[in-house]
């Protein structure tokens, strides 16, 4: 699969998923390659309303926000796998040969600075980067409206995202990756 020229990186619950922005090209720096879904660009609303249950206060005023520009975005969070390739070291846990599908996990905002210097090293230009709240949420969205991508129904979560009550325990535990069902666009784990 093509990976676009600018990619983003999230940090997110201390897990890492990569976006890439703008055009397309073959050079991966990364073994195993991250593969990537194109994300058209369009007009979402941001936020989540009022009454909606669970939300967090600082999830209004919801508002209108366009993507201008397509983008790409990983299809799964990066794994320890790919992690361990690019930084020579693996953090998570759990962690070991079992876990290598498992996401990148326990990392500071410094460590993803740290793999986005090597990644754009390895590139040769300034193609990785953090994605802004905007370009997250409307991936993360995926065209719907709803409080998840695949509805308002709380008994589906469990098709598709790993939380405390799925994942074996009390806290949501880090998962293989892509297990449970993904977005309409073809993003997994983006809820959990």
């Amino acid at each position: 699969m093509n990976t676009g020229t600018a990619a983003v990186m999230a940090v997110r619950a201390g897990m890492v998923a990569v976006v890439a922005l703008l055009g397309c090209s073959r050079h991966q720096p990364v073994v195993p390659p991250i593969e990537f879904v194109r994300i058209e660009p369009g007009t979402f609303v941001m936020g989540s309303p009022f009454a909606e249950t669970g939300r967090y206060d600082d999830e209004a005023p919801q508002h209108e926000v366009t993507i201008s520009q397509g983008f790409w975005l990983g299809k799964h969070e990066v794994t320890q796998e790919q992690w361990m390739a690019v930084m020579g070291k693996n953090y998570s846990q759990p962690r070991g040969a079992c876990c290598m599908r498992m996401p990148a996990n326990r990392v500071s905002w410094d460590d993803v600075q740290e793999f986005l210097r090597k990644l754009n090293e390895a590139a040769g230009g300034e193609l990785y980067r953090l994605p802004t709240e905007a370009e997250w949420e409307y991936a993360c969205r995926a065209g719907t409206q709803t409080p998840w991508s695949f509805g308002d129904d709380p008994t589906r979560l469990g098709d598709n995202a790993w939380w405390g009550m799925n994942s074996g325990a009390r806290h949501a535990a880090p998962q293989e990756v892509g297990r449970k069902q993904p977005n309409p666009w073809g993003l997994y784990d983006m809820h959990g």
